[in-house]
């Protein structure tokens, strides 16, 4: 999904970079610097977690290994 909605999004911003390039040289420049701009300040509000999964954790959960279901 992730892959298809980059696709859709470059064929859109492909059309729409060669519709300005008909008006002003430039104007793609301008529309990707903006598209980074954008996605380098929505890049701060995205919020990792980055932790381990604890031992412990893992022992109490419902998981069942792949091996113990076979059996």
């Amino acid at each position: 999904m992730m892959i298809m909605t980059a696709l859709i999004y470059g064929t859109g911003a492909g059309t729409l970079c060669s519709k300005l390039a008909e008006i002003n040289p430039r104007s793609p420049l301008y529309f990707w610097v903006g598209c980074c701009v954008l996605g380098f300040i929505l890049a701060f509000f995205v919020e990792e977690d980055l932790r381990r999964m604890q031992l412990d954790d893992v022992k109490n959960s419902e998981y069942i290994a792949e091996d113990e279901a076979r059996r």
